[in-house]
């Protein structure tokens, strides 16, 4: 019997619990977020991400990880300038 369709809610919870683990996409699949949003392993990924031709869904799962943390610096970098320098 097939499984019902996940809801948008949990599907964006556990997208989140995933790229936004800091130590990758990976360990983001395992984490207890997103086990808790949707029980899927690394393999198992493109059941709920599919593939594109020329990517797989891990490694599109981590062109949104890192972009989030790029985004993250990026912010940081506009709001704190003196901690920036002081940093180098």
């Amino acid at each position: 019997m097939r499984e019902q369709p996940r809801d948008l809610e949990t599907i964006e919870r556990w997208l989140q619990a995933v790229i936004t683990e800091p130590a990758g996409i990976i360990a983001g699949l395992a984490s207890e977020e997103a086990q808790r949003n949707i029980d899927v392993s690394a393999e198992q990924i493109e059941e709920i991400v599919t593939r594109s031709n020329t990517l797989t869904a891990t490694q599109r799962l981590a062109i949104y990880g890192n972009a989030y943390f790029a985004r993250l610096q990026e912010c940081l970098r506009a709001e704190f300038p003196v901690l920036l320098h002081a940093l180098g």
